[in-house]
């Protein structure tokens, strides 16, 4: 919200809880969690996108909702904009355009390089925005795509927990009944 208004571009909230109030915030709390409170709040102050964090829990609410379209996304944030003000935005729904969006993002993300080549003096690689893009493909129902991203993040690090918690559902996604059976065996040993 913060980046949006020095952009001159109107905001519902952003950081500031001096400015909006403690009532304000615990909406936008309640509005994460609860679809009541999110479309009461969408009709009270006609709000028309989401700028939210990948692993928000709204991102699940407005994937599942035929009223918001994905537009775009990153390694940190994703933007839903509602259907009846797209204008000339392209919603994000197929698999060719969805691989169009995670082929910009692999030139920006390589793969990293594997945690036990990393040796003594080389830099290790961060495991987050990989992690962050495997969850938030996974909220938003592409399991192909965000398996690639989830191999990265353990590529990285290893030692990361949840995830076989991760690929459970990975595999619930797939269809692959037994491959949630060994996966929640797999993360019972974890």
């Amino acid at each position: 919200g913060s980046f949006l208004l020095a952009h001159d571009r109107q905001v519902f909230a952003d950081p500031r809880l001096e400015v909006y109030g403690e009532e304000l915030f615990c909406t936008i709390l309640a509005a994460h969690t609860s679809s009541e409170v999110w479309n009461a709040a969408v009709g009270k102050y006609d709000i028309r996108g989401a700028l939210v964090d990948l692993r928000a829990p709204l991102v699940r609410q407005l994937a599942r909702d035929r009223r918001w379209s994905l537009v775009y996304f990153d390694e940190v944030s994703a933007l839903f904009v509602r259907g009846d003000t797209l204008g000339r935005l392209e919603p994000i729904d197929t698999a060719e355009k969805l691989s169009a969006v995670v082929y910009s993002l692999r030139q920006r993300l390589p793969h990293p390089t594997p945690f036990a080549e990393v040796g003594r003096f080389r830099r290790v690689t961060l495991p987050e925005p990989y992690l962050s893009l495997a969850d938030f493909l996974l909220m938003t129902g592409w399991p192909e795509a965000a398996a690639e991203w989830l191999e990265d993040a353990e590529q990285a690090s290893p030692y990361l927990t949840g995830l076989a918690l991760r690929r459970i559902t990975l595999e619930d996604l797939r269809g692959n009944h037994a491959g949630v059976i060994e996966q929640a065996l797999l993360a019972l040993e974890e």
